[in-house]
């Protein structure tokens, strides 16, 4: 397990979310041209890079999504 990021909240950790999500879009699979073809090893580095990732940020979403409500943002849109 992944000791948390204590730093801000980054751009840079939002385009890794991004990578993620258009990754389970994609049927896990980060790379389109490897669709279909990832090894066991590949798809568990996959996962490892995901689970650490949420491990070391997912504090950091919760703070600014909690913010974000107390703040008026409609809860229900996606951008």
């Amino acid at each position: 397990m992944a000791e948390p990021d204590t730093g801000p909240l980054l751009s840079e950790h939002l385009d890794e979310l991004e990578l993620i999500v258009r990754a389970a879009a994609n049927d896990g699979y980060f790379d389109e041209a490897k669709r279909g073809r990832l090894g066991i090893a590949e798809a568990f580095e996959g996962l490892d890079y995901v689970i650490d990732w949420h491990d070391k940020h997912d504090h950091k979403l919760l703070a600014a999504a909690r913010w974000a409500l107390d703040h008026g943002w409609p809860g229900g849109q996606i951008a």
